[in-house]
């Protein structure tokens, strides 16, 4: 058998040299480990995740920082591996499967990508020309990645070998269709889903690793492709970045983001998305997709996407008391993901469309933040396992972006609700953006705030719940010095109902 000659084919994003080294040393551990085992007709007890257990037996002298870049590119080439073995083991073994591992006997030349694990289809290719491999397991190769010339030449010397009945298709659903194909039997295939076969086979391996959805993508037509990138951005919004919208042209990508209004959605699940694939893997997608759509989204659907995101984000946030505050109990690290995400969305976003939505639409969405409740207390739950985090981000952002007279429009239009609903440090910051400088600040709660109706109200509200603490903290924010707060206090045990 040939060896493991120029395993790593480099992509566009070339790996530094150190980088670099340490895949070409991960492959190099990788074909001794397997040729160790295959000589002793071992392979069933080869294990590709277990690679780096006797790393440093093989490496005793290298430094400590070039060892670990070397044991984690041997670690993530090891889960590859693992991952590639499992998954072609029925397609390519069929029905008498034996171990998963027993395809090493025949091949082991696997290509890598330029992130140190494998490339599933220049494998795949390579694998059509190894000398090692039987006919029938080339077939089953070809057919698992579409390789349709491939299907067709090598079909006539395999099929009296193979039988449909021995093929199952939820595990071996390219197989299954190649050989109805080439058999005129493609009645056989189960269309769960309305719509052609093409379109059955295409949801059968979109989400499938290897590269076989592309065959049935390209046959197709536009209008079932849209239709197939709706759905598919429904059930998994990371493979829809990844594989259907490199596919659009300009005009199918116009219909997906505007007249589907399916990039709206698309987009505000990426930025709500908590997936365990690892949130590097979600910011990239959402990065990829906002840059594509940004300049093709119609402002109203950007404006929906806003209103979106404010309102259900703010369902899920209570408000409690405590002495540093009002805050809402969520998971700290993914409501600072989701702001950062937020950041990116709205720092991108067309300038008309950002000052549309500061002047014409954040009025209307201060209703939607968080209620403070001084009636209940965080369960235990809550306590162990959420941090406290403020939840006026969004408002930060878009005000940060406004002009000075826009953001004092802002104050003067929402200091009624948000006085209502607002961390008084949280107030303080607004205000803070909002004025030019302290003494206007000073200025506007002494003339405007102090003695409004609707300040009197809430603080009768608290006075009436006993809410003593808060109708305290009220007062400081509200007026400049301690001595005024008091004398504002007093008159309100003399007014109406607390004489």
């Amino acid at each position: 058998m040939a060896g493991i000659s120029n395993v790593y084919d480099p992509e566009p994003a070339v790996p530094t040299l150190q980088e670099n080294s340490a895949i070409a040393i991960a492959f190099q551990v990788l074909r001794y480990e397997v040729n160790k085992y295959r000589t002793n007709n071992e392979l069933d007890k080869f294990n590709p995740e277990e690679l780096h257990t006797s790393l440093r037996e093989k490496l005793p002298e290298l430094p400590t920082a070039i060892y670990d870049t070397i044991e984690e590119y041997v670690k993530k080439l090891g889960r590859s591996v693992g991952n590639w073995l499992r998954q072609h083991h029925v397609p390519i073994s069929w029905y008498h499967y034996g171990h998963k591992n027993y395809i090493l006997y025949d091949f082991d030349e696997f290509v890598g990508d330029s992130a140190g694990g494998i490339d599933w289809d220049k494998t795949a290719e390579r694998m059509m020309h190894c000398d090692t491999l039987s006919k029938t397991k080339k077939f089953k190769v070809a057919c698992m990645y579409c390789f349709e010339d491939d299907v067709r030449r090598i079909w006539p010397s395999v099929w009296m070998k193979m039988g449909l009945h021995l093929i199952e298709f939820d595990e071996c659903p390219q197989l299954y269709y190649w050989f109805c194909c080439l058999s005129n039997r493609l009645d056989k295939i189960r269309n769960r889903r309305t719509g052609s076969i093409d379109a059955a086979m295409f949801y059968e391996c979109i989400y499938r690793e290897e590269a076989s959805w592309k065959y049935f993508w390209n046959r197709l037509s536009p209008s079932e492709q849209l239709n197939k990138a709706v759905d598919v951005a429904r059930i998994d919004q990371l493979y829809c970045v990844e594989r259907i919208l490199p596919k659009f042209n300009d005009r199918q990508l116009e219909i997906f983001v505007n007249r589907i209004a399916s990039g709206c959605n698309l987009i505000y699940s990426l930025i709500m998305n908590d997936s365990r694939d690892g949130h590097h893997r979600v910011d990239k997608c959402f990065h990829q997709a906002w840059m594509r759509m940004k300049n093709i989204m119609s402002e109203d659907l950007f404006i929906k996407l806003i209103t979106k995101m404010w309102e259900i984000e703010s369902k899920h946030y209570k408000s409690y008391r405590f002495k540093d505050g009002w805050y809402g109990w969520v998971d700290k690290n993914r409501y600072e993901r989701i702001c950062c995400r937020f950041r990116e969305l709205w720092n991108c976003a067309p300038r008309n469309f950002r000052t549309s939505v500061t002047k014409n639409v954040v009025p209307k969405l201060r209703l939607y933040n968080f209620n403070r409740d001084y009636s209940h207390e965080p369960s235990e739950h809550d306590r162990r396992n959420k941090d406290p985090v403020n939840s006026l981000e969004f408002l930060f952002t878009i005000l940060s972006d406004a002009s000075l007279l826009e953001r004092h429009s802002f104050w003067c239009n929402c200091w009624p609700d948000l006085i209502k609903v607002a961390h008084f440090n949280d107030l303080s910051r607004i205000m803070g953006i909002c004025f030019e400088n302290d003494d206007q600040i000073i200025q506007y709660k002494e003339n405007v705030i102090a003695g409004s109706d609707i300040l009197r109200e809430i603080c009768v509200s608290l006075l009436t719940h006993s809410y003593f603490e808060e109708l305290n903290e009220l007062a400081n924010f509200c007026f400049p010095n301690e001595d005024s707060a008091k004398h504002y206090k007093q008159q309100l045990l003399q007014y109406k109902g607390f004489r």
